[in-house]
């Protein structure tokens, strides 16, 4: 086993389902493992390091973005990663509504960004974004597929 390998499978929680990553996490949910000095997703890393560099996307089939288990992994297309985020809801990792982000806004001059993640249990980093117009630029509109 050679080093990216062992820094990888040390950090992972085998179980009967899904193996997941046990160390350091992106605001967004993946694992993360760092590979020649570099960050790289750990279910990335782990596709790599069992089936070979993907063409495109590593993606899950299990949903769970922890998860590492090689079996759980596939080489998706853009599209495939598209249609997978629509159907978990476009957002998932979003803790506010599109209404307490505009009071955010409106209330920018009177509170604090402190007192603002407080009050919506979510950090300070999150009231920023907002504040800079980064996240919650506007409220997803639902579209039908034919």
């Amino acid at each position: 086993m050679n080093k990216d390998e062992h820094r990888l499978w040390s950090k992972v929680r085998i179980g009967d389902g899904c193996w997941e990553w046990a160390a350091h996490v992106t605001p967004y949910g993946y694992g993360q493992v760092r590979q020649n000095g570099k960050p790289v997703h750990a279910h990335r890393a782990a596709f790599t390091l069992t089936h070979g560099l993907p063409k495109q996307n590593v993606l899950h089939r299990c949903n769970n973005k922890l998860c590492v288990r090689p079996s759980h992994l596939y080489d998706g297309s853009h599209q495939e990663n598209s249609d997978d985020f629509a159907r978990a809801g476009g957002h998932p990792q979003r803790k506010l509504t599109f209404e307490q982000a505009e009071w955010v806004r409106a209330n920018a001059s009177g509170t604090t960004r402190t007192q603002m993640a407080e009050m919506f249990g979510v950090t300070r980093k999150t009231i920023i974004w907002i504040l800079q117009n980064k996240t919650y630029k506007h409220e997803p509109v639902e579209t039908e597929k034919a």
